[in-house]
């Protein structure tokens, strides 16, 4: 098991705003990165409840989801 922690550093690392969603891309990009790495499951401890600033990425993080078909 790995554990994924974002905190107010990596968020500074990734130029992402501390008191907006994340730009979902990243969030993508990830489950991308995990799925080809072989992970059997990956669970998300985030709540999404509102749109990301970029609606494309948005697009791309439920695609990556879908595609990736273990995420919790």
């Amino acid at each position: 098991m790995v554990v994924i922690y974002v905190d107010e550093q990596s968020l500074k690392d990734l130029r992402q705003p501390l008191n907006a969603p994340m730009d979902r891309s990243l969030h993508a990009h990830l489950l991308q990165r995990l799925k080809k790495e072989g992970a059997r499951a990956v669970v998300m401890d985030f709540t999404f409840s509102e749109p990301g600033p970029n609606p494309e990425a948005d697009r791309e993080f439920a695609q990556s989801i879908r595609e990736n078909g273990r995420v919790i």
